[in-house]
């Protein structure tokens, strides 16, 4: 196996086999079940970037994460996942390079290819103390484990002067892109924005703007800002929504949101209304349920993993299963960006999974011979 050597130390063993079948086709995963398995690692092998699991140790990971940055350095990248909220934001002090809710990315291993990808191929790989929010915010806008899946998306046009986000909007005349979010136990967080104008100076009338208290220039050439309050973000997801795209200009805001069946429209438009006055519904779109993709319900066995159930769904639908075939494993590697060996291992572990699921209902019977 070629390519970076990435360290799975800690991680949860449901986890490992879906994380090393995503990494797997760029990555050389080593396991390490305990802190001194990862430390013996760390010392023997030569290791690119360390994946910590919230089960590294009786004390918490936080304390192993500071021990991996003083072995690995300051350059390589170092990820905590983690199911407990309160610990993401101590994370960076810690020396993490990025975290992520270990939940979400269970479902989406497919996130930390990009990410991890991104660090080691000349993604700049922020230190201890920098603000890391590039996997933790992807997987904010995925639906959490557990929560309803969105059935629609809203598009609303918010003119407001009452989000930290607008009041810098106005005071500079910028537009400013939300890119990520870092909520921050007791109030306020981190929020990386876009800025399509002068950063520098947007930056100084950032940090005189009410609820800003501190404002940076981060290495995608925006800015981080460390706020008090997260305002209007606050009060969409009380009321149930995932903020899907928000972007603030001079005048107002323009939001995305997506909202399960379980909520109302029309009382959530009227929340946001008798909240922010200035609150116009501007586009509604059905969101289309996942399983019935590709042209009727497909229902498989559970167990799968996310590349699995992918590999075994687009050979089906490529004829890959038809005789003569309809396409080569090469031309559906090829749709699924992936190499042919790789679809090839995800289809059969794919099938077994799905052939014992099938064969534990069927009962055994005497072979005549």
């Amino acid at each position: 196996m070629t390519g970076p050597t990435l360290l799975l130390a800690g991680v949860d063993p449901a986890l490992v086999d879906p994380l090393s079948d995503a990494l797997g086709d760029r990555f050389a995963v080593l396991e390490a079940t305990d802190p001194a398995a990862a430390v013996r690692r760390l010392r023997t092998a030569s290791v690119d970037a360390v994946l910590v699991g919230a089960g590294v140790a009786d004390g918490g990971p936080l304390p192993f994460v500071r021990e991996v940055r003083a072995l690995v350095g300051p350059d390589r990248p170092v990820l905590l996942l983690t199911g407990d909220a309160s610990l993401a934001a101590s994370a960076v002090e810690a020396g993490a390079t990025d975290y992520a809710d270990a939940g979400a990315v269970r479902e989406h291993p497919e996130l930390l290819v990009g990410r991890v990808g991104s660090l080691l191929d000349g993604g700049k790989a922020s230190g201890p103390g920098d603000v890391p929010t590039s996997l933790y915010a992807a997987v904010r806008e995925l639906p959490a484990v557990g929560r309803e899946r969105d059935a629609v998306e809203l598009g609303l046009r918010i003119e407001t002067d009452g989000d930290v986000l607008a009041r810098v909007a106005a005071r500079t005349g910028a537009r400013l892109t939300l890119e990520g979010i870092t909520p921050r136990p007791g109030g306020g967080g981190l929020l990386r924005v876009g800025v399509d104008s002068d950063t520098e100076a947007v930056r100084r009338a950032a940090r005189e703007s009410p609820g800003v208290v501190e404002a940076e220039p981060n290495e995608a050439g925006g800015l981080s800002l460390l706020v008090s309050e997260l305002g209007l973000l606050s009060h969409l997801a009380d009321h149930g929504a995932t903020v899907r795209a928000l972007a603030a200009d001079p005048e107002g805001v323009d939001v995305s949101v997506g909202l399960p069946g379980s909520v109302d429209v029309r009382s959530f438009v009227e929340t946001c209304r008798a909240r922010y006055p200035g609150t116009e519904l501007v586009a509604r779109r059905e969101c289309e349920p996942p399983e019935e993709r590709g042209g009727g319900a497909v229902s498989l066995p559970g167990g799968l993993t996310d590349r699995q159930r992918e590999a075994v769904l687009a050979a089906h639908r490529a004829g890959f299963f038809e005789w003569p075939r309809e396409s080569t494993g090469e031309e559906v590697a090829d749709r699924l960006g992936v190499s042919a060996p790789t679809f090839h291992q995800h289809l059969r572990k794919g099938l077994c999974r799905i052939l014992d699921a099938v064969t534990e209902e069927i009962p055994e019977r005497p072979v005549d011979r």
